[in-house]
């Protein structure tokens, strides 16, 4: 009868043999702005409320297919955060070569997310500079309250990524002559 508690306590403080979860924080040489740690967030609050699927993408095999499609993107994978949820899925934190240049016009990003099914599978990449500083995030969740899905994107100030859809456009004469506000309609 003892072994039988004991079996039972086992169960309930390891979660039943549900898949362990890693903490949601970024890694400790990355500070993410207000912003930016809102949209992170946001994000895994999606992924928590999505419908609980299977695991059928082991952590091993997302981090070595990641390695390998980091590679063909040309950018460094500097950080992954597994989670074993919606199938199981990650947070991705890359450095280009040109950090700035990439978050502006992100060349690669299909070949980066490929190992997640691009939008089959939920992912946040951030994409940060040489001082881990993040530039760009954008990330999926697909099925999202019974919709096809839900997209989410931040960029830092002075960034202008052509991933972020449905952004305002201002023309040049506008912001060069301050002038041309008052007589615009």
């Amino acid at each position: 009868m003892r072994w039988a508690l004991l079996a039972l306590a086992l169960l309930t403080v390891t979660g039943c043999g549900t898949a362990p979860r890693r903490a949601q924080r970024p890694a400790t040489d990355m500070h993410w702005p207000a912003a930016a740690e809102a949209t992170r967030q946001q994000w895994y609050r999606g992924v928590e409320q999505g419908t609980a699927e299977p695991v059928s993408l082991s952590e091993n095999n997302l981090d070595a297919a990641l390695e390998t499609a980091a590679a063909s993107a040309g950018v460094d994978l500097l950080r992954t955060n597994y989670l074993p949820l919606l199938g199981g899925t990650a947070e991705i934190v890359v450095q280009p070569d040109e950090p700035v240049k990439y978050a502006e016009a992100p060349t690669g990003m299909t070949t980066l997310l490929g190992p997640l099914g691009h939008d089959q599978r939920p992912y946040l990449v951030t994409v940060v500079d040489a001082q881990h500083q993040p530039l760009l995030m954008l990330g999926w969740t697909p099925h999202l309250e019974g919709n096809l899905g839900e997209g989410i994107a931040w960029q830092a100030p002075g960034i202008r990524s052509d991933a972020i859809v449905g952004q305002p456009v201002i023309r040049p004469a506008l912001v060069n002559d301050p002038e041309a506000r008052l007589r615009h309609d």
